[in-house]
This record gives structure tokens, sequence and C-alpha cells, in this order.
């Protein structure tokens, strides 16, 4: 009889186990992110982002019922290892993915998701370029048509400066794209470039550009960079004597210290988020940022910008109430004021967010404060 009974219970559970591990079964997102190479530390906010809000979601019991998962891939701070990096979330069969980071590797990985039917959203890839490839390609960052625009409005009309110079990494697009955007708009505003000047990436003496620079003595330099390089040429750029503005892009972050030290003080430069922020999303963010992180102070836009992307993609999965990405992409494209961390969310034709807002910020006492802030009316 007893053996009997554990016959019956062994049947019992074959039932009803499997039954339960499918209802845990986990909602796979992948990141594609470099967890190795020259990008390491910049991306490494775009991971802490997405994995906080897992979290987050997870403790409040999932979406439908299953747990988030991360499938982090490493794109090696190449756009071979994105390429690589895209492959393995489509090998995986994940339900979405975030990234990448930089618009150059952003825009080698959408044509790959696009053909797969992934949907893809970038946290801060700002080439208008990335979402005109496909229905399934978003992001959650303004591009950098608006904020080349804005920056050029703030150069002319706030800081009212007449003469500018423009220094291009002709390696990175971002660079590029941001520099053609700033420089027609400023020009139109009665603004003169009177110099562009090129750099390419792994340059470490900028003599001939800091030369050309002191010998026009302009009163602004924009600088349409990422921060180690940017913070290099500022750096000799004021040992050099060089007195003017120094006004860059989203690109420039908080490590500018760590690269030009005290040289970056007054620096100004764009932004997607502001831990001064005052919401009640951002707040709770913070919140649950100092608890995961055991009190640390966030200034990471990435984080805030990962973190979004997360949540974007779980409140479509919680509306379409179904996880295959096509499902997902229909609500996403549909989100209607969906407020987070850096703003309300409604999506044009292209996948790209209205209403962003772009905050100026200039580097102080060791920071990057508030400055100002523009709305994206589109």
């Amino acid at each position: 009889m007893a053996i009997r009974s554990f016959i019956c219970l062994f049947i019992f559970l074959s039932c009803v186990l499997p039954i339960q591990a499918s209802a845990e079964k986990s909602i796979f997102i992948a990141v594609n992110i470099a967890t190795s190479g020259i990008h390491y530390e910049s991306d490494q906010g775009i991971l802490d982002g997405a994995q906080l809000a897992v979290d987050v979601i997870n403790q409040q019991g999932g979406v439908l019922g299953q747990p988030l998962e991360l499938f982090v891939t490493d794109n090696q701070s190449s756009m071979i290892g994105a390429k690589v990096a895209a492959k393995q979330a489509i090998d995986k069969g994940v339900s979405a993915v975030i990234g990448a980071g930089r618009s150059s590797q952003s825009l080698i990985i959408a044509p790959l998701f696009q053909e797969a039917g992934i949907l893809m959203v970038s946290p801060y890839s700002t080439s208008p370029k990335i979402t005109q490839i496909g229905d399934y390609i978003f992001r959650a960052c303004f591009t950098d048509e608006f904020q080349g625009n804005m920056l050029a409005n703030f150069a002319s009309k706030v800081l009212k400066k007449k003469k500018a110079v423009v220094l291009v990494n002709i390696s990175e697009g971002y660079s590029q794209v941001l520099a053609k955007f700033f420089t027609d708009t400023y020009e139109k505003n009665g603004g003169e470039i009177i110099f562009q000047g090129n750099y390419k990436n792994y340059s470490m003496d900028f003599t001939a550009l800091i030369d050309k620079i002191k010998s026009l003595q302009p009163e602004l330099i924009f600088l349409p960079g990422y921060s180690k390089r940017s913070a290099w040429i500022i750096k000799q750029a004021r040992k050099n004597g060089i007195q003017g503005l120094f006004l860059g892009g989203d690109g420039m972050g908080l490590s500018m210290y760590q690269f030009g030290g005290s040289a970056i003080e007054n620096t100004y430069s764009a932004d997607h988020w502001h831990f001064s922020m005052l919401s009640n999303e951002n707040k709770d963010f913070l919140e649950q940022y100092q608890k995961k992180f055991n009190g640390l102070l966030l200034e990471s836009t990435g984080v805030a910008l990962a973190y979004d992307s997360i949540m974007l993609i779980a409140q479509a999965i919680e509306r379409s109430q179904k996880t295959d990405s096509e499902s997902i992409r229909n609500a996403l494209k549909n989100t209607k004021d969906f407020q987070g961390v850096t703003g309300k969310f409604s999506f044009n034709e292209f996948g790209d967010p209205n209403h962003k807002q772009l905050i100026m910020t200039v580097f102080e006492h060791g920071k990057k404060q508030y400055f100002e802030s523009y709305l994206h009316n589109n």
C-alpha cells in the first residue's frame, strides 16, 4: 500500500512540477554592451541600469507572472564584436534586446535584429539613422538632430558666442553627425565657424590643433566627442593658454574629470537626465539604486536610460499579454505618455521618443551641475 501511494505521489508530482516550471520560465532580454575592451567603463552604466530594472520588476512578481532575465553579450568594444554579440542573442531567441551604447555599433546590429524580427531598444545611441532601419528598432534617447540644434541655439542665444571652432573625431559617426547639425543651426543663427579641425580615435597628441586654435582665439570650441579624448583636448588647450569656452554633447560624462582634472571646470555639455530632476519616478529610481549599490550616489545617465529601456519593454509585454517580439513591438509602438525616469515616452513612426527633454549641464566643483533644460516637441 505504501508503494502504491508513493507511485501515485510520483505521478502527481511529475504532472505538476513541469507546469510550475513552465509558469516560472524566464523572459530573456539581451544586453549588447562592452564587458571588455576600451568601452567597458562607459558601458557599465547600461548593465547596472538594466539589472536594477530587472531586480525591481522581479521583486514585484515579474512580468505576466514570469521573471525577467538578462542575457548579457559582450560586444568587445568593437563593431565586429557587436555583430557577433547580436547573433548570440538571436540564436538564444530572446524576446527583446537593449543596446548598443554607441551609434556606430547600433547601426551595425540594428539590421540583424530587424531581419530576425527581434525588438531592439538603444538606451543612448543618438544617430538619426538607427531607427530608420526598420520598425523593430527603437531608442530611449533624443537624436543628434535635436541635440545639435539645441546646442547651437544654446551657444548663440544663451552663451551669446559669435565665433566658434569645431573639433571632430572623424573615426566616430556620432561626432561627425553632431558636428554637422550644430554647424548648420549655428550658422543659421548668425554665428561663424572659423575653423573645423579633425582628429582620430587613439589620438593622444593634439598639438597641431591646439596651435591652430590658439592663433584664432575663438570665443567657443564645440567638441562633439566622448569623454577621454575630449578631456585630453581641453586639458592641453588650457595648458596652452586657450581661454574660449568648451561646449560638448551627451558624450561627455563625469569621467572627464578623470582624464582632464580641473581643466574641465566651466565646460558645458548636453545630457538626457540629471539626478536632481524632480519627479516621483526619479526619486524612487535613486532610492532603488542606492539600496542596490550601498548608498552610492548615481550620476550616470546611462543607468537611467537603460532602466527606462527595460521598463518600457516590460510595460509593453504586460499590455500585449505576450512575450513574442512582434507583440511586444506592436505594444511599444502604441505606448502613450509612459512616465519614465528620464521623461515621458510616446513614440513617433520611426521609434524615436516624442517630447524628450535635453538637459544642459556645466562641469563645476567636480560634478556635472544642472543648468537648464529644453523640451523636444516633434
